[in-house]
């Protein structure tokens, strides 16, 4: 029988995870209500941090405390924001990601799935304080996915495999329309 803290959890992270794809696929679908996406994965991400303190899993805790704090940070994004913390942020994504290449390369998925979660706070962190744009964000985003499949699998992860997927997905679309509105304005 599952205890009670353990089902608890559980319904948790999935309200909070069913709330940051929403708040993704507004922020990918409505670039003009990207505020309203940056609220709902804030409440979804203060959900999935209860959910992962009744679990134990203290990396979602990390990450999911650090995204609701940058989701409702980005109401003001210039207390975020410096160039200089720009700069560095940028760069060690970059970092991440090439040591994250490394480190799946050799194997080493969980790893790599660390770096990932570098990524998805410094290129949410970066979006939130209009230090880089909607389109870029979702292009980090959906490389930085492919980085997290094989420790999500590894370690059969299948409802944040298919969380992740979603994601993926979304971003495409949201790339496909940025590109299309992109190509319609320079006509």
């Amino acid at each position: 029988m599952i205890e009670i803290q353990t089902y608890l959890g559980n319904l948790f992270c999935l309200a909070g995870t069913i709330m940051l794809m929403a708040g993704h696929a507004i922020i990918t679908a409505f670039p003009n209500d990207v505020d309203k996406g940056f609220n709902t994965s804030g409440w979804g991400a203060m959900a999935v941090t209860t959910g992962s303190i009744l679990l134990g899993s203290w990396p979602l805790v990390a990450l999911n405390a650090a995204w609701a704090y940058l989701s409702f940070a980005a109401r003001e994004p210039d207390q975020i924001r410096s160039s200089c913390m720009d700069a560095a942020l940028k760069a060690a994504a970059i970092q991440l990601f090439v040591v994250g290449l490394a480190l799946l390369s050799i194997g080493y998925y969980t790893a790599a799935a660390f770096c990932v979660t570098g990524i998805y706070l410094i290129s949410y962190s970066l979006f939130t304080a209009k230090a880089i744009g909607r389109e870029c964000y979702l292009v980090v985003t959906a490389v930085a996915a492919f980085l997290l499949f094989p420790h999500l699998v590894e370690h059969k992860s299948f409802a944040v495999l298919g969380s992740e997927l979603l994601a993926l997905c979304l971003s495409v679309r949201g790339i496909w329309l940025a590109r299309r509105q992109w190509k319609e304005w320079a006509i």
